[in-house]
């Protein structure tokens, strides 16, 4: 196993990385077979937080990705190619947060996966509470 100084780091690294992997329906998968793999006293709020960094992450990848498609010679700036550059740590924090108050009202992993899948973090309140 991944043990000694960083090892919690890494880990996330890697789940983080998988999670912005993933394509449609796949996200499902992985957060449903990380749950069920999650070590005893771990817990929904484990989950969640990343779950919404990495789709906010991701749709905010789609939407640049989409607003430069129409001009092959434009780049993204140096030092922003990475995903975790494209968006302020507060915009991660708040997307951590809206989807906590999101599993709050609604209790229900696959639901929640689905609306960050299908709308991202901003769109929780919209879609969220019609899938409960």
């Amino acid at each position: 196993g991944d043990k000694g100084s960083g090892a919690q780091g890494r880990r996330r690294d890697v789940v983080l990385g998988l999670l912005r992997a993933c394509r449609g329906p796949e996200m499902k998968y992985l957060v449903r077979t990380l749950i069920q793999n999650l070590r005893v006293g771990a817990n929904w709020r484990s989950v969640i937080g990343p779950l919404a960094r990495a789709a906010a992450l991701h749709h905010a990848a789609a939407s640049a990705t989409q607003a430069t498609a129409g001009f092959p010679g434009l780049t993204r700036a140096r030092g922003s190619a990475t995903p975790s550059g494209m968006l302020p740590a507060r915009a991660l924090d708040e997307a951590a947060a809206a989807a906590a108050a999101a599993f709050h009202i609604c209790p229900s992993y696959e639901v929640l996966v689905q609306a960050l899948v299908e709308g991202g973090p901003g769109a929780l309140k919209e879609r969220y509470v019609q899938g409960c």
